[in-house]
């Protein structure tokens, strides 16, 4: 039991007072009590009583106390009631809140809540929550999380309930869509890819519940298409259909340099893929000292060139290795790194055991500020597809960190393939060794996947270029999303809007981003499904952004809500922090005091009358 003195109906003017009147009678009452001897004991005990519940009249004190508190049942939709009436059994004075609108308990009483910020407002003595069918949102998990709840799941939702947005592709590049279907009775279904010119493909699936799924396509035209997802049964009657946005940009060619030290497989395969894929290069091997073969593709014929501010300038990226960065002269390496730091230049560094063995990577100043662990397994494994593939790095891995980014990870989430900013560009440091095995092994693709996915974060940026928060999350129609914007060499606060399918124009008030100087972000709610076009400094459409409509995708929305609410309950139950008790204030009865007042009072007119 605490006291509380903070709190009471008198102004703090009569606080004061009370305690300077309670003092002089305090000091009269001793001088009365000292006249007489005897008794004089009981007396300064009834005078102390006296002073002391008149002190408590006046300010009115409290205790706190454990509050009375109660469990509550949270009925999301697709709840099962076996579990509903378990927990009735075992908690039957448990509040029960629907927040279904399709509710099967009709006779069930129950109190229905808009929201989860509804019950904690009006209901202030909930001490566990049992959340019951497809889950909370993330906004209500995030109110309930120094709260303990238990998660009881709803059963998977029938339809697809995996699967990953592509990103957006160049002209001749695939996209490659992988997911998960359920259904209980899905044995001889077909799911068919169509896109704009028709049919692409389709699979049969081959056994009941959880059948997983991969296609590829390589598009031919550059635009924004609809392609779609088509559900048949074994008598072609049709089932479901959901669509999916791809867009198809144009290539770009890329200007790369290469600066190798010293010949081998892995650039030669390198080099040879990126000029097949359009990418201007230019490459210089090291073949004695201050001694040069130069190479040029796609681009303009160079006999030779020299590394200075002219043809950084004009580069989106350098790759190289460590000694051919410590061949360079005094001057040369200045140039790099103005060119990283001011130009936005990328560096790719593709690195060897000797690079740690002899710690020369710690004498570069555009990667000695990574950090690393030294590990003993060199095989590592990347996901493509339903596949995985090995993957041979150097002994070393790289860490998480802040402001350090993985690319590739392996399964303690540490890198093999990462990079850092430097400046308003970016050092990338790849681990891994003898890719172009894949090539021999005649796995092209998974090559062509992972020198993508590693080149694609560190090329220079070339005007706007919009990222959003999360790529992979549905864009729904009336329903928040956060956007990041990129804009090169941006300073201040560019004027933003985004363009919705019927042409209604939406300013974007952007923030910047603390971390990086030149992403903005911002939250939008869309109101409009379809194509929308995000606009920078009245320039032309510099993204894009389908948003799907409310009725879109349930499944894989329901699917993503109960597998986020598993893990929101499952890091909690990891949590061995001890949930604190919720007390309430309760203001002592008066009538105790006036009680002691009166006793005493009565005792020392009795003993000064009578004794």
């Amino acid at each position: 039991m605490n006291w509380n003195f903070s709190e009471f109906l008198n102004t703090e003017a009569f606080f004061s007072f009370s305690v300077i009147i309670c003092l002089f009678l305090f000091v009269f009452l001793i001088k009365l009590a000292l006249k007489k001897r005897k008794g004089l004991i009981p007396r300064i005990v009834a005078i102390v009583v006296l002073i002391a519940s008149l002190f408590c009249l006046a300010i009115r004190p409290s205790i706190f106390k454990e509050k009375e508190e109660r469990k509550a049942i949270i009925l999301t939709p697709n709840f099962s009631k076996i579990w509903v009436d378990s927990l009735l059994a075992e908690f039957p004075e448990a509040y029960t809140f629907s927040m279904d609108t399709t509710d099967s308990l009709s006779s069930l009483p129950k109190i229905n809540a808009p929201d989860l910020s509804y019950i904690l407002r009006n209901y202030t003595n909930i001490d566990e929550f049992f959340i019951c069918g497809i889950g909370l949102s993330d906004e209500d998990l995030r109110l309930i999380k120094d709260r303990k709840f238990t998660y009881f799941s709803a059963d998977p939702p029938r339809g697809i309930i995996t699967f990953e947005l592509p990103k957006p592709i160049h002209l001749g590049e695939k996209f490659f869509l992988k997911g998960v279907y359920h259904d209980l009775n899905s044995n001889g279904k077909t799911l068919y890819l169509k896109g704009p010119e028709g049919i692409l493909d389709s699979l049969v699936f081959n056994r009941d519940k959880f059948q997983e799924f991969s296609f590829q396509h390589r598009p031919k035209v550059v635009g924004n298409y609809l392609y779609q997802f088509l559900i048949k049964d074994k008598e072609g009657n049709f089932l479901d259909k959901e669509e999916f946005p791809v867009r198809i940009k144009k290539k770009e060619p890329t200007n790369i340099v290469f600066l190798n030290s010293q010949p081998g497989f892995e650039i030669r395969f390198l080099t040879n893929w990126l000029s097949d894929q359009g990418h201007h290069l230019l490459t210089r091997t090291a073949i004695s000292k201050e001694k040069y073969r130069f190479g040029f593709f796609n681009g303009e014929n160079l006999r030779q060139f020299a590394i200075n501010k002219s043809l950084l300038k004009n580069t989106d990226l350098l790759i190289t290795d460590l000694q051919a960065l410590m061949d360079l002269k005094s001057n040369e390496r200045q140039y790099l790194k103005s060119a990283v730091e001011n130009e936005g230049m990328g560096v790719l560094l593709l690195a060897t055991q000797a690079d740690f063995s002899t710690q020369k990577i710690n004498r570069s100043p555009l990667f000695r500020s990574f950090n690393y662990n030294e590990v003993q397994n060199r095989e590592k494994e990347i996901q493509f597809g339903k596949e995985s593939f090995s993957l041979e790095v150097l002994p070393f891995s790289l860490k998480r960190d802040f402001n350090q980014f993985p690319i590739f990870k392996n399964k303690e989430l540490e890198g093999v393939v990462g990079w850092k900013l430097s400046g308003r560009g970016k050092s990338g440091l790849n681990l891994a060794q003898n890719t172009f095995q894949w090539v021999l092994e005649g796995r092209q693709q998974v090559y062509d996947y992972y020198w993508s996915e590693v080149l694609k974060p560190l090329l220079k940026k070339k005007g706007p270029d919009v990222k959003w928060y999360n790529p992979e999350k549905l864009a729904i129609q009336h329903e928040p999303m956060e956007l990041r914007v990129f804009i090169n060499g941006s300073d201040s606060l560019p004027p933003a809007n985004i363009k919705g399918p019927s042409g209604q124009l939406i300013n974007l008030p952007l923030m910047e981003d603390y971390q990086f100087s030149e992403e903005w972000k911002t939250t939008f709610w869309p109101l409009e499904a379809g194509w929308h076009q995000l606009n920078i400094h009245q320039r032309d459409p510099s993204g894009h952004l389908f948003v799907f409509s409310d009725s879109s995708w349930q499944s894989l929305r329901e699917a993503e809500l109960i597998r986020n609410n598993h893990y929101w309950s499952s890091v909690q139950r990891n949590d061995n922090q001890e949930i604190a008790k919720q007390l309430e204030k309760e203001e002592i009865p008066l009538f105790w005091f006036a009680f002691l007042f009166l006793l005493a009072l009565s005792y020392l007119w009795f003993e000064e009358k009578f004794l």
